[in-house]
């Protein structure tokens, strides 16, 4: 006998709750209500009278749309995590026709990604309205291709000032810093063009609107035959900032001059490292750790990106030319390997 026959019907729900809605892959928990109800009665029973089960909404422009009415009909008034993934603008009026149910729900969003194979022209019709989105926390939008003309600010993707979002993701994608109109961020994941003048000064004033952003992340994008970064002229404040990861989409870049260029006084964890193979980091790990120790005081724990390549050859060696003191003040990572 199946040892789940066992199990209190209560107990059954909660488990199948906590996987679909506990997973950070909504393109896998949206199948989760078909593939249980196939299993046995009493699996079929539960699913059906589990409101909480059909809460993960993912559509494409290739499909989704038919199950869309169970879906909303079974999740009765409970929060959605809406994904729309992937979409290309040549398909969107037809898209946005389907998708007219879910999107007439927006009042009951609790979380939205938004995932374009190319930049759209304008993503307005996708996103839940001010008055609507109360519930509204965590919103995502990505782009799998830059366009070919992209605006030297970055494409007019307005974010408007949700009242309850707190975490935003647009780093895999160009947007125009001064569209977004949020004040509570929490956590916020972004990528700038440093190779572009006073390029800083749009992202210093976002995060002045969101002074109690703790998470931050920020991805830089810097053309391979850019070696200086331009771009970065002022400094980025962060005064509730407990953890930073800096990335590199492309290019050559110097850890220690973006490290300079900001100012996080409550620091504790910092990752670093290229997210790309074509991505190098310029800096010896001896000055990379002087500038960590001298910059952000309360510092616990460094984590270096495996493609981060002047690690690989001399990190352990520079490593062990530090004092006990130093060694012990904190834990330092490259990939998931501790130096010890």
């Amino acid at each position: 006998m199946n040892i789940l026959s066992k199990f209190p019907t209560e107990l059954v729900a909660a488990v199948f709750a906590h996987f679909i809605t506990s997973s950070d892959a909504p393109l896998q928990n949206h199948r989760a209500p078909a593939l249980l109800i196939s299993v046995c009665r009493r699996f079929r029973d539960i699913v059906y009278a589990t409101p909480v089960l059909w809460t993960v909404v993912v559509l494409s422009a290739r499909g989704g749309f038919r199950h869309l009415p169970e879906y909303l009909g079974r999740s009765k008034k409970m929060p959605l995590d809406v994904t729309f993934y992937p979409l290309d603008e040549a398909y969107s009026d037809s898209f946005l026709r389907r998708a007219a149910p879910i999107l007439e729900q927006s009042h009951r969003w609790r979380t939205a990604y938004v995932g374009m194979r190319e930049p759209w022209h304008n993503i307005q019709p996708l996103l839940p309205s001010l008055q609507s989105a109360h519930i509204l926390t965590n919103f995502t939008l990505s782009q799998k291709e830059s366009g070919i003309d992209v605006p030297d600010a970055g494409y007019l993707y307005p974010i408007p000032q949700y009242p309850s979002l707190r975490v935003l993701d647009i780093s895999r994608a160009d947007v125009d810093f001064h569209r977004i109109q949020t004040t509570h961020l929490e956590q916020l994941a972004v990528r700038a063009n440093a190779s572009l003048e006073n390029s800083w000064t749009p992202l210093s004033a976002l995060l002045k609107r969101n002074p109690s952003v703790s998470h931050f992340k920020l991805e830089l994008r810097l053309p391979l035959e850019h070696e200086v970064l331009s771009g970065i002229d002022g400094i980025l404040f962060l005064p509730s900032a407990t953890s930073f990861e800096l990335g590199m989409h492309c290019g050559n870049f110097s850890v220690n001059n973006v490290l300079n260029k900001v100012n996080i006084p409550q620091l504790r964890k910092l990752s670093v490292g290229p997210s790309h193979e074509s991505g190098k980091c310029e800096s010896s790990f001896t000055k990379f750790f002087e500038t960590c120790t001298g910059k952000f005081l309360q510092l616990k724990q460094i984590r270096l990106n495996k493609l981060c390549k002047f690690n690989e050859r001399t990190a352990r060696t520079d490593f062990e030319t530090l004092t006990l003191g130093e060694r012990e003040t904190l834990e330092v990572w490259i990939g998931s390997e501790k130096l010890v």
